[in-house]
This record gives C-alpha cells, sequence and structure tokens, in this order.
C-alpha cells in the first residue's frame, strides 16, 4: 500500500520489549520524529521499555502494554485492541516482531500497518517488509533503520540517545551520597547479570577481583547494579570483594538506574540492557560477551572495549551453556581490568 504522507496524523509506534534492543531502536524513533514533526507520535511498549522513552522529546504519550496485568490473554487483547481504535490512529509502526502487534493493530482497525514479514504475521499488516537476509549479522540499530524508506526517510547513521530530567539527575546523586559517595569521586559501575539467560553471565568471582584491583590501582568506589531477582548475585560479589561496593541490585526502576548510570565513569558488564543504557547515556563501557554476537547488540559508538574469547561454538544465542561455558570461561581478569583501565585514561 502507498503511503499519503499528507493524511497521516496520528501515529503508532510499536516498540520492541527486551530494553537493549529498546535503546537501539532510539535511532529510528527519532528519525520519525525529525522528519514528520507535525505527527502525534503515541509509543504502544511494555512497562521497561516505556519507561526509557517517559521523558523523550521523541514522543508525545506513552501507550503501556501491561502484559501480563490487564492486557494479558486474548480478552486482554481485544481489551487493548478497543482502547486503541477509540484513539484513532492512522499508522501503525510494528519494531517488535512478534504477531501480538500486527494482530492488535489490526484489530484496532488501524489502516497502515507497517513491519517486518516475521513470526507469520504478513498477511494482518498492510505493507509487509521482508526481513533482511544478514539480520542476525548486523547491528539491530541498523536492522530497526531498515522500515524507515517505507515512510520515505532515508535512514542515516546515529548512535541511539536517552534522556533524564534533572530532577532525577540530582535523585541518583543522593542515592550515592546515601552511601557516602561524593561528586568528586571516581565510580565505576558493574552490572553482573543477564535477564536472558545464565550463558551471558561472566563469573562473579572474577568481576569481584577485577573491580577490587580497580579499587587498588585508582581508588574508585563501586556500585554494583542489578534488576529485580539478580539481587543474590549482586550479594555474592559483594561479600567475594575486598572492598565495599554499594550494591543497588533489585533497589532501582528504570528510570532511577539510567540516572544512576550517568554518575559512573565506567561500566563493566555483560550484554544486557544496561550496557545499552549506559551506551546511550555517554557512558564508557566494557562489554563481556560470550553466547551472543557483537555484530549485532554491540554497544554503539567509539567510547567503549569490547572483550571475548572468539570461542568456535560462538555466538550460540542460547540461554543457558549445555557444555562447560567455556566462551565465558575463557575471558581472563587481566583482559577486563585492562579495558577498564584503557577506558578510564581516555575519559580522564
Amino acid at each position: 500500500m502507498g503511503l499519503d504522507i499528507r493524511r497521516i496524523q496520528r501515529v503508532l509506534i510499536r516498540a520492541p520489549n527486551w530494553l537493549g534492543d529498546a535503546v537501539m531502536f532510539a535511532p529510528a524513533l527519532a528519525a520519525i520524529r525529525n522528519a514528520f514533526p507535525q505527527w502525534h507520535l503515541s509509543l504502544l511498549a511494555k512497562p521497561a521499555s516505556a519507561a526509557l522513552f517517559d521523558r523523550s522529546p521523541n514522543i508525545d504519550e506513552v501507550v503501556v502494554y501491561q502484559d501480563p496485568g490487564i492486557h494479558s490473554g486474548w480478552c486482554g487483547l481485544l481489551k487493548l485492541s478497543r482502547d486503541l481504535k477509540k484513539m484513532e490512529y492512522d499508522l501503525a509502526v510494528l519494531f517488535q516482531n512478534a504477531i501480538g502487534g500486527a494482530v492488535v493493530t489490526y484489530l484496532a482497525g488501524i489502516p497502515i500497518r507497517i513491519g517486518y514479514d516475521t513470526d507469520g504475521r504478513g498477511g494482518l499488516l498492510t505493507n509487509p517488509i521482508a526481513c533482511p537476509r544478514q539480520a542476525n549479522r548486523e547491528s539491530l540499530v541498523n536492522y530497526f533503520r531498515g522500515l524507515l524508506p517505507t515512510l520515505g526517510i532515508i535512514p542515516e547513521e546515529s548512535v541511539p540517545e536517552l534522556h533524564t530530567t534533572s530532577g532525577e539527575d540530582k535523585h541518583a546523586v543522593a542515592m550515592l551520597a546515601a552511601y557516602g559517595f561524593c561528586s568528586t569521586d571516581l565510580l565505576i559501575g558493574l552490572n553482573p547479570g543477564s535477564v536472558y539467560g545464565t550463558a551471558k553471565r561472566w563469573s562473579f568471582r572474577r568481576y569481584a577481583a577485577v573491580v577490587d584491583n580497580l579499587v587498588s590501582v585508582t581508588g574508585a568506589k563501586i556500585v554494583i547494579f542489578g534488576g529485580r531477582g539478580e539481587e543474590e548475585l549482586g550479594l555474592q560479589i559483594a561479600k567475594a570483594m575486598k572492598a565495599r561496593p554499594i550494591l543497588l541490585s533489585g533497589k532501582t526502576s528504570v528510570r532511577e538506574l539510567m540516572a544512576l548510570l550517568k554518575c559512573c565513569h565506567v561500566l563493566l558488564t555483560n550484554d544486557t540492557g544496561p550496557m545499552h543504557m549506559a551506551s546511550a547515556l555517554g557512558v564508557p563501557v566494557v562489554a563481556v560477551f560470550g553466547p551472543t554476537d557483537p555484530r549485532a547488540t554491540a554497544p554503539s559508538g567509539t567510547q567503549h572495549a569490547l572483550v571475548t574469547a572468539m570461542i568456535g561454538c560462538s555466538p550460540c544465542l542460547l540461554r543457558a551453556c549445555p557444555i562447560d561455558h567455556v566462551c565465558m570461561n575463557g575471558i581472563e581478569e587481566q583482559e577486563v581490568f585492562g579495558a577498564a583501565m584503557m577506558l578510564l585514561k581516555r575519559a580522564r
């Protein structure tokens, strides 16, 4: 279906669910806003992704997709569709690949529905886009930008950006101050978990050894981050450390985490959502990669260091390693320490 841009006023954009994917979709969202500032842009997103863009200048409103919650199952999906129908959207752009988004927008009667032809949903889209042949081997930033030409937008190179408010930044400083941190301290963040699965996690003992070494050499303070359910992992690292870290595992919202990351001079992390959040907030990142492919999910920009063991069975993309986890066990402490020191020296 051809697009008559003059007739479009209200647009629904379905964001990816995973935090990291949502960050990598940000340049495509910004491109739509820049190309069509007159459009009213609504972002349909699950709570975590919605929080990322809660203060974004690139959208006009957020519609939270509450599943689990009031939008769970077919009854919830029908309720969401009815609610969206009342908002009279002219166009839906689906950056999330599952069939659910296509079903919802089809039932909502949105006349133009654009998205990749994935998950058997092509018949529900008015403008199904063929998935790139090498989609799993290119950056997700470029993958999401691949939908833009259908809107008449020529994709341009750009990196993801996230935004916090001054009030959120002040709150983050106050949170850290409660643990004895002051603005003149060097702060190193550590994000040792992974919601995706244990295969993406480097050894907590090795992380503890690396940050202890960094404290010894630089005098830095260490703050440990983690989502809900990762409290025990954070505690394991804190107990394994000689230095006393600021332990915030499971204690922050998405918005609080964003502001706290901005306080860090460098973040040590696995391939996770917070890795992409830090990158989009201008924080240098040391990223440990094992079962996932840096070509697809490396942080954007040039102020980052990737550490990988380059093992033949990687990337396998498995959530849990069925053998000896050699892709992660083959990464030495000195490699991660050296990468962190390089980034700290460059930042200074």
